[in-house]
């Protein structure tokens, strides 16, 4: 029991889904969850400094989407320094967009210096650095009033041991946090000389295995001179997959952290259990006598190379189906499938698992994915400011009365918008609010296409009789507006006039203040939502409002182009999570990261295409901690080849891999992942299987055909299968189809008329076309 029994608990977690499994699972274990706080590390520790030292704000002014405002609003007097060449000609060369996109990357940039190179920042504090970077950084801090992370931390290491324990919480847990920076570790570790911190770390092996080397790093060091006696390989898969675990390891022995040891040995009777037993004792197989055998029924372990997406997910529902028929204590929550392209492949996973007939149906569910298909209100939205900085084009205006939300602000119905779309026909209304528009675009005025024109004559023509022939004032009136229509003709009008009205007020460079209160404006205007918007609604105002507080800290106080805060507001809304990440009944779909260290029966890689996985390092070429690199330091490609490593020792029953291996119209064969090649390559050294001579890994790769409707994944004793009952309808159909007498012709042909003469023209469509010649001259 705690001293203050009603204190939450504390768990430091490094993403949402992790905290779900985790909440499900203590319900699980006690009967309930409840009075938990999961927070992420920086969170955790900015949380921690408001908590217990003074003139700390709630949220940090060196924040990214901060920073980004202070250097945009430093730029225009950086062009005229001598100091910053670089800066002066790209900023020189480039609009606001690309200016303020800059100022995002060098924001993040000095977002990662602040925990990954605290000794920089104070080196530039001090004036130490003659870095055109460290002279940028003492003018963007010159201006804010706060104290940075860097010196926060100093303060809070000189202060905790005087800090009362009260204010102090009684633990921290930090759960399956992989990617800890040193400055990071070393504020946990000071605080767990003061409370109880605990670290819960899923370590691969149970054998000391820092010193470790992959093959690569053997060779290059023997290429040195290094002699053999001193370099270990142990598990050849956790030498070259565990960079990341490995250094966060030796960075745990830096500090006096009490370990203790929980391992539990995974079953040894199938190929999966066996790879990950090697792992965990630091060892190979690879002696002909210790080599596991490899049985002709181990699923554990399987390879599916495909032509595309679509089948690459085709494939997999048909294999999950196998494996829920084939366990049935097996159910959806129990499988995750992961990739490293959420976004590529999220189209085809509904496109399969969410058309499917009921009988066949696996509930699945999408974790983490940006908002790719946006709210309608949303989406209505930005489409409405898009069409406000655009031509006006007919199509792109109607569009917007698509929105409900647009329609009920208008009084517009839905069985309306034929009428209107018969009335821009007629009106001849093609683009263009009015002769201003057309001066826009270096056109001539006086042209009768655009909305205003339009809108004159269909007003004209509800408000007097017309034949359609005369004209008023160099008007002609439309003849077929009738006197019941002038409601809805008066809710056209509007809205154009409303749209015009936007227009010009996007079309001058504006305050932030000033852009919120007009996006504010152009939301209330346009839009009525219902109850079931309500909600997206709020989004969007506390969007506009969190882009003007972080302009205003950033002492931005200029003038920019509507685009910019447009594209922030846009962001920010697509950043919204379209899941709550872990779903205890359904499968999981998600990248790598959400699924660190938790256990499932079933875990599935798809995209694993050559280049695809790992990922590159992709850095800014100004980011000074690339050609600096040093341990802990986070790296792009070594975080996927632990997760691979990861996912590999979770999955309890079955690891699944499909890649893209076969071109779509020459079937070439191209290769998987590097991570892909080296399991396989694993594999042959380490197994065996019960014929001699074959490899192993080739009994786990299932070569896939182009079609899903490929007879053969119906036949009897074919290792394909398919549980789609409309392909086996189509796979029946063309094989009727092929059994049929492939004869064009039933009887001989006559002989064709001599002719003594033939035209170049007919000898040429002869040789080119010669089926066409064939129907035309011998059959007439």
């Amino acid at each position: 029991m705690t001293e203050t029994p009603l204190a939450p608990e504390v768990i430091v977690i490094p993403n949402h889904a992790l905290a779900r499994w985790l909440s499900l699972k203590i319900a699980e274990e006690t009967g309930v969850s409840a009075n938990f706080q999961f927070q992420f590390p920086a969170e955790f520790l900015w949380r921690h400094f408001h908590q217990v030292l003074d003139d700390v704000p709630e949220a940090s002014v060196f924040r990214t989407e901060v920073l980004s405002w202070r250097l945009y609003a430093l730029f225009p007097q950086l062009v005229n320094e001598e100091a910053y060449p670089a800066l002066r000609h790209y900023l020189a060369q480039s609009d606001e967009r690309q200016q303020f996109a800059l100022a995002e990357r060098l924001a993040a940039t000095y977002d990662q210096y602040l925990i990954y190179r605290p000794d920089w920042i104070t080196d530039w504090d001090t004036g130490k650095q003659p870095h055109w970077q460290a002279r940028l950084w003492q003018q963007l801090s010159a201006g804010m009033d706060e104290r940075h992370w860097v010196d926060l931390q100093n303060h809070y290491l000189e202060k905790l041991p005087s800090i009362p324990k009260a204010r102090l919480p009684e633990r921290v847990s930090l759960f399956s946090v992989a990617d800890l920076s040193p400055a990071f570790l070393a504020l946990f570790s000071a605080l767990g000389e003061r409370t109880d911190v605990a670290l819960f770390w899923v370590n691969p092996s149970q054998h000391y295995w820092s010193d470790i080397l992959s093959e690569k790093q053997i060779a290059r060091r023997l290429s040195q001179g290094q002699t053999t006696v001193y370099l270990e390989s142990g598990n050849s898969l956790l030498a070259s997959w565990g960079a990341q675990g490995r250094e966060l390891f030796e960075s745990l022995q830096d500090h006096d952290i009490e370990f203790t040891e929980c391992f539990d040995a995974p079953p040894r009777q199938h190929l999966l259990g066996h790879l990950q037993h090697n792992i965990l004792e630091l060892q190979n197989s690879s002696n002909v006598a210790d080599r596991f055998r490899l049985e002709p029924n181990d699923k554990s372990l399987q390879v599916h190379v495909c032509h595309s997406p679509f089948r690459e997910l085709e494939v997999l529902h048909d294999q999950l189906l196998d494996c829920l028929q084939r366990d049935h204590n097996l159910t959806p929550g129990q499988i995750a499938v992961v990739t490293p392209d959420l976004t590529r492949y999220a189209p085809y996973i509904d496109a399969v698992f969410g058309t499917v007939p009921r009988a066949q149906h696996i509930p699945y569910h999408i974790a983490g994915l940006r908002q790719v298909q946006l709210p309608a209100l949303i989406s209505g939205y930005f489409a409405l400011l898009e069409a406000a900085e655009s031509r006006f084009e007919n199509e792109r205006v109607l569009s917007l009365l698509e929105n409900p939300a647009i329609r009920r602000r208008f009084d517009i119905e839905d069985h309306h918008l034929p009428v209107i779309h018969n009335w821009i026909r007629d009106a001849q209304i093609r683009w263009g609010l009015d002769d201003n528009s057309r001066l826009e675009h270096d056109l001539p005025v006086g042209g009768q296409t655009h909305w205003q024109a339009g809108l004159d004559r269909l007003l004209l023509g509800y408000a007097m009789y017309s034949d359609g022939f005369q004209d008023y004032k160099n008007i002609l009136p439309h003849a077929d507006v009738e006197g019941s229509q002038a409601r809805l003709l008066g809710g056209l009008a509007a809205f154009i006039q409303e749209l015009g009205e936007l227009a010009r007020k996007l079309s001058t460079d504006k305050s932030v203040p000033e852009w919120r209160e007009i996006l504010s404006w152009a939301l209330d205007r346009f839009f009525q939502v219902d109850e079931e918007d309500q909600r997206w609604e709020q989004s969007i105002h506390q969007a506009l409002q969190s882009l003007a507080h972080n302009a205003e800290r950033g002492r931005f106080t200029g003038h920019l182009p509507a685009h910019i805060p447009i594209d922030l507001l846009k962001r920010a809304l697509e950043e919204v999570d379209s899941g709550s990440g872990f779903h205890a009944d359904s499968v999981m779909f998600s990248t790598l990261a959400p699924i660190r260290n938790i256990p499932f029966k079933v875990i599935c890689l798809i995209g694993m295409d050559d280049g695809a996985f790992p990922r590159m390092d992709r850095r800014p070429g100004f980011d000074l901690m690339a050609s600096h690199r040093r341990r802990g330091d986070r790296s792009q490609r070594n975080e996927d080849r632990y997760l691979f490593l990861e996912a590999l020792l979770a999955a309890r029953q079955c690891f699944y891999i499909s890649y893209i291996g076969q071109g779509i119209r020459e079937n070439t064969h191209q290769p998987p992942s590097v991570m892909v090649s080296e399991l396989l390559d694993y594999i042959n050294l380490n197994c065996q299987t019960a014929v001699s001579g074959d490899l192993p890994a080739e009994s786990l790769t299932t070569w896939h055909l182009l079609q899903g409707f490929d007879p053969r994944y119906f036949e009897q004793d074919s290792n394909l299968f398919s549980y789609a009952s409309d392909y086996l309808q189509a796979s029946h159909q063309l094989q009727k189809t092929n059994k049929k007498d492939g004869r064009f012709f039933d009887q001989p042909l006559s002989r064709p008329e001599y002719q003594a003469i033939v035209s170049l023209e007919s000898f040429i469509r002869a040789f080119t076309n010669p089926a066409s010649h064939l129907l035309q001259v011998c059959l007439g």
